[in-house]
């Protein structure tokens, strides 16, 4: 009865948003009395989950075609032109602010190790930044490069000294009027290009120094973070890199180059490849089908089960069961969910419960968790008229008073049913994060209402 009283509402709302795409909600095992909650899970998760090319068809019709066109026409203008959707040069400045180079260079000091694969758009090839900044190639060599000669290193230093001289004037002379600026510099540029033409003659006066190609480290991360046409190529050497995953999705390869007593294979993603819910159509579909789905999870099994033969050591995969979302959704109750069930999948691994039974339930646990919290944060902002994630579509809130108990019972329910999931795990004796840091790891705050860019500001320090 309460469902049918909420039909006219349901279908209002799909009248309005008959060209949205229908989307799934993630796979997983539904009982009698979860029917409910799916229920307005569905009218959330579902039904309102706009097409992305939608809002084309929806332009040419609400105006005339001409007006229509010329955007459009600009839009694909400017796509061609650019080397990238996105910019990845604001997480390149948080990454400069907060890593502490001095904590890694120690860490490298007393046998860390790391390798940060990137590709070279130019030839092709597979290269790594490691620890040290050291560039190597597929095969772990150390690249090289002309060195400077020992007796030319003072040399050097009088032409970097000369330089930094000119960079300061060279500022002074936008807040300072007159010629006795400009004939100064004038007089640095005479001076620099003798120091530069006195360090020629040096290194080409002493024996060749060959020495690794130095990578600055960050650089060498960011290089390894920029997915192709989403974020820019890295400038390395002249020559754009770009994410390794081109060739490696889990460099497996280079780890065992470096013959550990242990492996273990961390991936962010879910290995098989989710069944499509439609017929495949349209070049752009079929594109991003066969590139981003079918080939990445090919390099991915490729990565994770080496050939026949090979001498392996104790290995160990880590992998989601289940993704709650893509690669392209950034949202901070996405990320903590993701965070908290990546420990809980990395645990049921690497320190399972004693029975097979018992890990069973535990991952089932896990994977009921995440699904739960996935639609709670989703219902969450459907009551508060805020943009629903994934795909940021707003919906006016439940007005009619039958249709609003029901959201908020189901979400109660759902929140109850999460805490019980913890507590499950708990006693099957698999791992859930301690809550040291009072944020994403707390199970306790797992119940509570997700983090949202609208009340952010309101949540407990640390959350």
């Amino acid at each position: 009865a309460t469902l049918k009283s909420s039909l006219p509402t349901i279908q209002s709302h799909a009248t309005r948003h008959r060209s949205l795409k229908t989307v799934t909600f993630p796979k997983s095992s539904v009982t009698i009395a979860e029917i409910r909650t799916n229920l307005v899970m569905a009218v959330v998760g579902n039904v309102l989950v706009p097409h992305p090319f939608a809002a084309i068809g929806t332009a040419v019709t609400a105006v005339s075609f001409s007006q229509a066109l010329q955007p459009i026409l600009e839009s694909i203008a400017a796509a061609q032109a650019a080397d990238s959707l996105f910019s990845i040069s604001p997480i390149e400045a948080l990454a400069r602010q907060r890593i502490d180079t001095a904590a890694v260079a120690a860490w490298a000091a007393a046998g860390g190790r790391l390798r940060m694969a990137a590709v070279d758009l130019d030839d092709g090839e597979l290269r790594y930044t490691t620890e040290r900044g050291e560039f190597l190639d597929r095969e772990g060599a150390k690249l090289l490069e002309r060195g400077l000669p020992v007796a030319c290193i003072r040399a050097n230093a009088v032409v970097e000294a000369i330089k930094r001289e000119i960079v300061g004037l060279a500022a002074k002379s936008k807040s300072t009027h007159g010629g006795a600026i400009f004939r100064e510099l004038s007089d640095k540029f005479k001076e620099l290009g003798k120091a530069v033409q006195l360090l020629n003659e040096c290194i080409e006066g002493n024996p060749l120094v060959l020495a690794p190609k130095r990578v600055d480290r960050i650089t060498g991360m960011i290089a390894s973070a920029s997915m192709p046409s989403f974020f820019e190529p890295v400038n390395i050497f002249g020559h754009g890199y770009s994410d390794g995953g081109l060739r490696t999705v889990l460099p497996t390869e280079i780890a065992l180059k470096c013959n550990p007593a242990r492996l273990i294979a961390v991936q962010s993603s879910r290995g098989n490849v989710d069944e499509a819910q439609v017929n495949v159509t349209g070049i752009i579909p079929i594109g991003l089908r066969a590139l981003l789905d079918i080939a990445i999870n090919e390099l991915s099994h490729r990565d994770a089960h080496q050939p026949k033969g090979l001498s392996l050591p104790w290995f160990q995969f880590i992998e989601p069961r289940l993704d709650i979302h893509t690669t392209f959704t950034v949202y901070p109750a996405f990320v903590r969910n993701r965070m908290a069930y990546g420990y809980m999948c990395a645990a049921d691994e690497l320190d399972p419960p004693a029975s097979r039974d018992s890990l069973r339930r535990a991952m089932a646990a896990a994977d009921r968790i995440s699904v739960l919290r996935y639609g709670a944060a989703r219902l969450e902002c459907w009551l508060q008229g805020e943009p629903i994630p994934p795909y940021m579509v707003r919906m006016d809130p439940p007005s009619i008073p039958p249709q609003a108990l029901l959201v908020v019972e189901t979400l109660l329910g759902m929140r109850t049913q999460i805490a019980a999931l913890v507590d499950e795990r708990r006693q099957l004796d698999a791992k859930v994060p301690d809550g040291t840091s009072g944020g994403w790891d707390d199970p306790a705050a797992w119940s509570q209402t997700e983090v949202h860019p609208w009340n952010r500001s309101s949540l407990p320090a640390g959350a």
